[in-house]
């Protein structure tokens, strides 16, 4: 059993009203709270007060509230619709919005409790969409719960002039399927007015932008344009309108291409980086690959090059050995003789010293050092840098 109570919001002051008790039942119906005005905005939450208001000071809706569907409110409708799934055993409080253009009182308000079974399809769905097993399935261009609520279609560089009337709603939907991403939504007010613009990317055309499930939204005063860049990756960008104001709005509104004076700069600029980076990495791989390759030609040239007498006169001189006594003295570790005074030898890049003849004779067949095997000619640079 759930209790109803109905809180009227009049210049922010809340006055509760009460009617007569709901029984609900567990089976698959719906509750339908009708209001015989049409200039109000019933909304519901459990336990609570529903709040739905907009703050001036924080430019934004503050909103809480557990039922409230501003699609019946766009359409022209006040009734609240509490589906099975919303059912709760709690106390629902009713409020009504009301706007300050309208000078309505809580003994003008009556309402009416209806019960409905499945399907909901109102009005037949307004010839505009198909009736499944619970709701209308509306038409592309076409929402609400009776499908009765039309969406215009804005085309690139097609825009046009219109008017709204104080606190109503108007619906937009973009297809996103332009090649050209420098797209921008421009709403342009021509008279001292209000409006509230909520828009959000979707890749259907069901639930409908407004202050209840907004993703961005923007206050436009008296005259001023109002550009907002698309890029989004969806199908759709919905856009709704409310006139937030106690005069009519006329507005213009147009999807255009930006030319994006900065855009050529930005592209040179993009593209240099990447050329830095593509060109540092092709030298960075070069780099490692000349190294690579250098090492193995420097290692296949100096174990197949013949090294020639003239090559070892080059790259190690000839010099005579000086021993002040035999004990001191050091062997040839080719021909295991020692190294007595005035004998020739040949003093390696690697400091390992042999007789002259012995070491040009190692050299007919070997291109390194006898005892450490390295490379005659690298141990000549070696030596040099050393």
């Amino acid at each position: 059993m759930i209790i109803f109570s109905l809180i009227l919001v009049i210049s922010q002051a809340y006055t509760k009203i009460d009617i007569d008790t709901v029984k609900l039942d567990k089976n698959n119906k719906f509750l339908i709270i009708h209001a015989n005005l049409k200039e109000i905005f019933l909304i519901g939450k459990y336990s609570n007060y529903p709040i739905f208001e907009y703050s001036v000071t924080e430019e934004r809706w503050i909103i809480s509230c557990d039922i409230c569907d501003v699609e019946n409110w766009a359409s022209g409708h006040s009734d609240l619709i509490i589906r099975p799934e919303n059912f709760r055993n709690a106390t629902l409080f009713i409020s009504a919005f009301i706007s300050n253009s309208t000078n309505i009182s809580k003994t003008d308000i009556k309402l009416q409790v209806e019960h409905l079974e499945p399907p909901l399809c109102l009005n037949h769905c307004s010839n505009q969409g198909n009736c499944d097993e619970i709701f209308c399935r509306c038409r592309i261009g076409f929402a609400g719960l009776d499908c009765g609520l039309e969406l215009s279609k804005l085309t690139l560089d097609n825009g046009f002039a219109t008017s709204l009337k104080p606190y109503h709603w108007k619906f937009y939907y973009v297809s996103l399927e332009f090649s050209n991403p420098d797209l921008s939504l421009q709403i342009s007010l021509s008279q001292d007015s209000s409006m509230h613009i909520f828009q959000k990317p979707s890749r259907f055309i069901s639930s409908l932008p407004s202050m209840i499930h907004q993703t961005s939204s923007s206050t436009i005063l008296g005259t001023k344009t109002y550009l907002k860049p698309l890029y989004f990756s969806s199908n759709y960008l919905l856009v709704g309108l409310l006139c937030f104001s106690k005069s009519q709005c006329e507005y213009s509104i147009g999807i255009k291409a930006q030319k994006n004076k900065n855009q050529f700069f930005i592209n040179i600029a993009i593209i240099g980086t990447f050329s830095v980076i593509f060109v540092i990495s092709a030298l960075t791989f070069a780099t490692v690959i000349f190294k690579h390759c250098f090492k193995k030609y420097i290692k296949l040239e100096d174990e197949t090059r013949t090294i020639t007498i003239n090559d070892m006169n080059g790259m190690f001189p000839k010099i005579k050995s000086k021993s002040r006594n035999k004990k001191s003295s050091v062997p040839c570790c080719i021909c295991l003789q020692d190294m007595l005074d005035n004998d020739n030898i040949r003093v390696l890049g690697c400091f390992h010293i042999f007789h002259a003849h012995c070491i040009d004779t190692w050299t007919k067949d070997h291109v390194n050092c006898p005892m450490c095997k390295k490379a005659l000619i690298y141990s000549r640079q070696v030596s040099m840098v050393k």
